[in-house]
């Protein structure tokens, strides 16, 4: 049994109740062919033989073999027999290698492992473990440790997989158990990989340009890629090493990365994926043209592609201070949207200590189809005098497609003797999809439907308004979202939003008879903000007045009920629109109905306010006609000599009405009127 094993197995001891198991080794690894060599040092399971894993303490072991190689149990004692014999009553018969085959990176698939207790006593197992590397491997549901298996009954586990990296996976399961014949099993579960690997990087050469001593270093990025599809099965790129091939330029140059590689901790790159190195030249010395500062970026990695296990990326730049200088350098665009065009502004400057000739201004090199130059006033040749700096030259990017542009360099060459009278300057770009903006959604409650409606709140219930805007999207995964809330309140109230800059907001309201609106805006990682989302909260003593009044008369007598805003807007059913309602402006909606069953039958006419603002309006009862008969042949109308109106005022649906008042009209064109006052949301009694 191998160190690994042991410790494996000394850790599940607390967890099963088994008779004494004996384990061989202790520090190093055994000599297992006699010469008291040591054995083979490893890193992964992958370093060692087909039949070996790496043990913890980094050397190649044995994987033990509880069968005698036709799958069934090994027999312990010599007789041949592949039965137990004597006091051997718990057997387990188990595979010994699961294979699950070639598995796409993040995919899961799934296998079964059957125990099975071919013995005449119960077999106890006490737990399953996966031995290290086991990240990518899972039991779907395991039971509860300790297992009881029955003579002739079997466990069935699930094993789970889901490759998160494109190497070969050879991990062992190891089964504690009671079993006579295997005390420690193991089942080593294997996966494969296809195709081959492949390094790509973003850029071939690092090139700085020209960087004035003491000015800030020049810091180009370099995307290096393993450039194979996941999908298709192929295994990662193993990459143990990063640096710089010449020390006596390394002060010029300078590496930065999150990780760094090395022979005992490689970074494996899996397909479709990418690590980023940001190298800077930030030169101490100067250099005289056409002398340049130069080194390689050597990266130490394992790709099928790369030759004597080598990748190494050119870098130069000069410090000429007598030279001419373009700023900024590189010229970088960064992410831009498909489509749309960014321009930057270069700055050019001449500190050579005599006038230039600039003979030529270009765009060379690949994917400069991308990239549009602009010369302003600047046609080619022009001078440029000494100390002179101009910033009216400029270089625009419209990408067609997504991905990163790079290789394009812009150029420019002056009568300047030698390799001096040419400066360059890279420039990259990265293509992206529009960003769409996010949608502003505001919930009542968690996880509730976006708010269509204003939501009301009455005297009584809980007047703390709590709005949840954390059920906003953004459609591009742009997140986390920034949530900016807006309260618009009534001059008389003090609420106060209290948000603390998430995406819930609460608020008191605190003014009856008001409307209180809440604006939410919302903006993704890239800047992008959403439309304003408004909720509107109605807060209010007495919600709803109806006015109801009956007269007295036959049918060819009318008497009109008109209600009146603080506005003077009036609203009758003269006044109406098609579906009965009068648009009141920011006093609200009235409706009108000739139709009510509310009290007695009779002539009568209704009026209901909803969600009135506080202010003073007024009621008005008129007689608009009292013909009780019409003379057919002179035409003369016989009036009523009176009418009385009686007008009953109900708040908010009440069984009773609040006040009823009561007025006798004796002719055409008399009227009566009253005013009722709403002040802090509630409803004063009519006056007079």
């Amino acid at each position: 049994m191998s160190d690994r094993a042991m410790k494996l197995w000394m850790s599940l001891m607390p967890l099963m109740v088994l008779l004494a198991v004996s384990c061989s080794g202790g520090g190093d690894a055994a000599d297992t062919d006699g010469d008291e060599s040591e054995s083979r040092k490893c890193v992964l399971d992958e370093d060692c033989l087909s039949n070996e894993f790496c043990a913890l303490d980094n050397t190649c072991q044995p994987i033990q073999d509880p069968t005698d190689g036709d799958g069934t149990p090994a027999d312990e004692d010599g007789d041949d027999s592949e039965t137990p014999d004597g006091d051997d009553c718990a057997f387990l018969q188990f595979p010994d290698i699961m294979d699950f085959g070639s598995v796409p990176i993040g995919e899961s698939t799934s296998k079964e492992v059957i125990l099975v207790n071919t013995g005449s006593c119960n077999l106890e197992i006490g737990d399953v473990q996966f031995i290290d590397p086991h990240d990518d491997f899972s039991l779907e549901n395991p039971p509860t440790w300790p297992y009881v298996i029955e003579p002739g009954y079997s466990l069935t586990l699930k094993v789970v997989f889901v490759p998160t990296s494109g190497y070969a996976a050879n991990v062992p399961m190891q089964i504690a158990s009671s079993a006579d014949n295997a005390r420690l099993a193991t089942v080593l579960l294997q996966s494969d990989y296809k195709g081959v690997t492949s390094l790509e990087t973003s850029l071939d050469a690092l090139e700085f340009g020209n960087v004035f001593v003491g000015d800030p270093g020049v810091t180009l990025g370099l995307n290096i890629c393993n450039g194979l599809l996941k999908a298709d099965g192929n295994k990662a790129v193993k990459v143990s090493g990063i640096y710089l091939k010449y020390s006596d330029t390394v002060a010029h140059f300078d590496l930065d990365m999150d990780d760094e590689p090395s022979s005992q901790n490689p970074i494996f790159i899996n397909p479709e994926e990418c690590i980023t190195v940001e190298a800077t030249y930030e030169p101490t010395t100067e250099t005289i043209w056409p002398a340049i500062h130069e080194n390689y970026l050597v990266i130490v990695n394992d790709a099928d592609t790369t030759e004597n296990d080598k990748t190494e990326i050119y870098m130069a730049g000069s410090a000429d201070s007598d030279s001419l200088y373009i700023y900024p350098n590189p010229i970088d665009f960064g992410a831009v949207d498909i489509d749309t065009q960014r321009a930057i502004q270069l700055t050019i400057q001449n500190r050579t200590p005599r006038d230039l000739v600039v003979e030529n201004v270009q765009l060379g090199g690949q994917h400069c189809e991308e990239f549009t130059l602009y010369l302003g006033d600047y046609a080619t040749p022009f001078t440029l005098l000494k100390d002179e700096t101009i910033n009216q030259i400029g270089i625009g990017y419209e990408p067609t497609n997504t991905g990163l542009d790079t290789g394009c360099v812009f150029t420019i060459q002056t009568d300047q003797q030698g390799a001096a009278n040419t400066v360059q300057v890279n420039i990259t770009g990265q293509g992206r999809e529009p960003n769409l903006p996010p949608v502003a959604k505001v919930a009542r409650y968690d996880n509730g439907p976006d708010i269509i409606l204003p939501i009301d709140v009455a005297p009584g219930d809980n007047t703390r308004v709590t709005l949840y805007g954390d059920i906003s999207n953004d459609p591009d995964g742009n997140y986390p979202l920034t949530y900016y809330w807006q309260l618009f309140k009534p001059g008389e109230s003090n609420a106060g939003l209290d948000t603390n800059g998430a995406g819930i907001a609460t608020f008191v309201v605190d003014w009856p008879g008001s409307v209180y609106t809440v604006e939410l805006v919302v903006e993704d990682t890239e800047g992008a903000q959403s439309q304003a989302k408004t909720v509107q909260v109605r807060f209010g003593a007495n919600e709803m007045i109806t006015i109801d009044m009956q007269f007295s008369g036959d049918d060819e007598m009318n008497v009109d009920l008109i209600w009146l805003a603080p506005n003077g807007i009036p609203c009758s059913d003269n006044d109406m629109n098609s579906h009965r309602s009068c648009d009141m402006g920011a006093f609200g909606v009235s409706r009108v109905s000739n139709h009510t069953t509310r009290y007695a039958e009779g002539n009568r006419e209704t009026i209901t306010h909803e969600s009135a603002t506080d202010g003073s309006y007024k009621i008005q009862v008129r007689m608009t006609e009292d013909c009780s008969f019409r003379d057919p042949v002179l035409g003369i109308c016989w009036s009523h000599d009176s009418s009385t109106a009686t007008v009953k005022i109900i708040l908010n649906q009440d069984t009773e009405p609040s006040w009823t008042k009561t007025a006798t009209l004796g002719g055409v064109g008399e009227f009566f009127e009253w005013t009722i006052n709403k002040v802090g949301g509630e409803w004063n009694a009519p006056t007079p």
